[in-house]
């Protein structure tokens, strides 16, 4: 059987000026549940968001609006 599967991983940075950056990267993939084999049917979309001033933590919440 096989299904659309969405994945989205949240990447915290940090740069010499002393603002953090979130990479929100979303990825489509195909998945044989079968096999547990992923094939990749779109390139990875990815989204920079630089936050300046703030402390990024387990508990920060980021809202993304489309």
């Amino acid at each position: 059987m096989d299904y659309m599967q969405m994945a989205i991983l949240f990447i915290k940075n940090g740069n010499d000026n002393g603002e953090e950056e979130i990479i929100v990267v979303i990825e489509r993939r195909k998945v044989d549940i079968k096999k547990e084999t992923g094939e990749h049917l779109a390139p990875k979309i990815q989204l920079r968001i630089a936050i300046k001033g703030i402390k990024i933590s387990e508990s920060t919440s980021i809202c993304l609006q489309s």
